[in-house]
């Protein structure tokens, strides 16, 4: 059981080393972008220099989820929603709506809904982690 432990230990710290190494790649790249799009806004669009922000913001917020999840050997649930419910907004920002259906834009708007309702739930609850394995 302590080497299964010693394992998980393992893989969490390199999972948090690479997101380290994405997260400064991301923000490298997004600063390079944002450069670009003040100097030419029609080469760089807005949807793209916003959806690389939201992805640096998704990144952070997974480090931070990580970082919980060392501190108190649990899940939080929330904090998996709400990285959820960023993703989602990021891929509403990038999408071109107008070649979507009108479906697939009531389905985004439903799986966004569900998302806050769930965070809400979760939140009310107080109970805002999944239990350790007891295995």
């Amino acid at each position: 059981m302590h080497r299964l432990w010693l394992f998980e230990r393992m893989v969490v710290w390199v999972l948090v080393a690479l997101l380290g190494a994405v997260i400064i790649a991301a923000l490298v790249q997004v600063t390079v972008d944002c450069w670009s799009f003040f100097w030419n806004p029609a080469e760089a669009g807005i949807s793209v220099v916003l959806g690389q922000l939201f992805m640096v913001l998704i990144a952070l917020e997974l480090l931070h989820t990580i970082k919980l999840y060392l501190q108190d050997q649990h899940l939080h649930v929330d904090f998996v929603i709400v990285v959820a419910m960023i993703a989602l907004a990021r891929k509403a920002i990038i999408l071109d709506f107008a070649d979507m259906s009108p479906l697939a834009v009531i389905s985004l708007a439903v799986l966004f809904l569900a998302l806050a309702l769930g965070l809400y739930l979760v939140r009310r609850s107080g109970d805002d982690h999944v239990p350790p394995d007891p295995g």
